[in-house]
């Protein structure tokens, strides 16, 4: 994660200042979100005053471990208007793998999950995601890692991450949220945390659960990874638009 954050900083003009941005963000949308594990709203201050982990990275960026449950029921077009009025539908998904004996670039690059998102965008007709998507509930175990996957999933040109951060369009009122339910630094990295960030999303797209949260929100792009195992084995990446008709 620290090889990842530090070659962000290389690359970009993003600062450390940047990364514990990121985790406020996501610290504010946690304290708001009572089914959030760390419900805490850190400082950007204290963030960046939290120990040294791996450098640029501070023990506030991590994600941290939990244990809970979940469970979505999946049905098909035909029960689904039979139980509900306002269904909600898988418009795309899609996954993609790094080679299994990758290199630093495939990694760095974050190919796999570009791949994943162009292959999800086709298939549910988004042209723009920074404009046709409402919101965005992806994966983040360390904070460096949001600005990545932004650049990745294609809501801005590479490199360009920390200024949609600045800007605040991923903040809770800007045109395109992303992670109002914490995210993974909130809620929980590894594991079952693409099912948990697809129940959160079915909790926005329902308008139940979460407190506070922007009013309309009608399609939504869910992401899950493995970035943990880096290059050597391969890191796999899922991309999902979840619509809610009407």
């Amino acid at each position: 994660y620290s090889l990842l954050a530090m070659d962000y900083l290389r690359k970009s003009q993003a600062t450390e200042a940047d990364f514990a941005r990121a985790a406020g963000k996501n610290y504010l949308c946690g304290s708001r979100n009572p089914f959030a594990h760390i419900r805490n709203a850190y400082s950007e201050d204290e963030i960046l005053q939290s120990p040294v982990v791996g450098w640029p990275l501070r023990r506030l960026e991590f994600c941290s471990m939990s244990s809970g449950a979940g469970a979505f029921v999946l049905a098909s077009e035909k029960k689904a208007r039979e139980l509900t009025h306002s269904p909600i539908w898988i418009k795309g998904i899609a996954a993609a793998t790094n080679n299994y004996l990758g290199s630093w670039d495939q990694l760095s690059s974050q190919k796999a999950l570009k791949t994943a998102a162009k292959k999800c965008y086709q298939m549910a007709g988004i042209e723009d995601p920074g404009q046709d998507l409402d919101f965005m509930e992806i994966f983040n175990p360390f904070s460096a890692y949001e600005l990545i996957a932004y650049e990745a999933l294609g809501i801005c040109p590479e490199g360009k991450g920390c200024d949609l951060l600045r800007e605040g369009r991923t903040y809770p009122d800007g045109n395109l949220p992303v992670n109002l339910s914490g995210g993974s630094i909130c809620t929980n990295g590894p594991n079952s945390s693409g099912l948990f960030r697809v129940i959160q999303s079915l909790m926005l797209l329902s308008n139940e659960g979460l407190g506070e949260q922007p009013d309309n929100l009608r399609r939504g792009l869910v992401h899950d990874g493995d970035v943990g195992i880096g290059a050597i084995g391969g890191d796999s990446h899922a991309v999902m638009i979840l619509e809610r008709e009407g």
